[in-house]
């Protein structure tokens, strides 16, 4: 009796594989990256340079929409952080993005993907003297590709993500709301970063 329950439970648990193995139509993923840039800006007359440290964590969903293509998008939350601190900037993002999966052994896959991240923040500047500063808005759009991107199956249900060289385009626009002649856009070229993360499929 216990021989067949557990002949019957391993034929349970492999045909529920294969399905999963084979119906991966869709996954979910939770990751994390970290990037650097230099950003260059003018005080007075002054162009003086910051180095700023972005880290992100995202969770989201992508569905299989043709052939080995999979679209779908994230939620998150990105800080930006430099040397300076009122560089410092705190985003909640979504971002849409379009992945490619190539089988490059059994165990491994291929993902290269394309995605824009729309950001937002806000920051309180408080009160001075009874004067309220008012509160600088921050618009983020970024456009990126992650050419190296590299699943490691541990199952048929999971994978671990590995990504390096994630170059993005980078718009930063600063919006003050009691002075708007202040306001500014920041634009760089971020090309430093790596991203690690994992995968669930179903």
């Amino acid at each position: 009796m216990k021989k067949t329950f557990i002949t019957t439970l391993a034929l349970v648990c492999l045909t529920l594989g294969a399905y999963t193995a084979k119906a991966q139509k869709s996954f979910i993923e939770l990751n994390a990256g970290y990037s650097m840039y230099t950003m260059d800006y003018k005080v007075g007359g002054t162009t003086l340079s910051d180095d700023i440290n972005v880290f992100n964590v995202n969770l989201g969903y992508s569905y299989n929409i043709a052939g080995d293509f999979y679209f779908g998008g994230t939620l998150g939350y990105t800080d930006l952080s430099g040397d300076k601190d009122d560089n410092g900037v705190s985003l909640y993002t979504l971002t849409p993005k379009l992945t490619y999966f190539m089988a490059l052994g059994s165990k491994m896959y291929w993902t290269p993907n394309v995605y824009v991240t729309f950001g937002y923040g806000k920051t309180d500047l408080g009160t001075v003297a009874g004067v309220d500063l008012g509160d600088i808005n921050k618009l983020n759009v970024r456009i990126g590709l992650s050419p190296l991107s590299l699943d490691f199956r541990l199952s048929n249900s999971f994978s671990l993500n590995v990504t390096a060289l994630t170059p993005y385009y980078n718009i930063l626009r600063y919006s003050y709301s009691k002075n708007s002649n202040t306001n500014f856009t920041q634009k760089d070229f971020v090309y430093l970063g790596g991203q690690i993360g994992l995968k669930l499929y179903f």
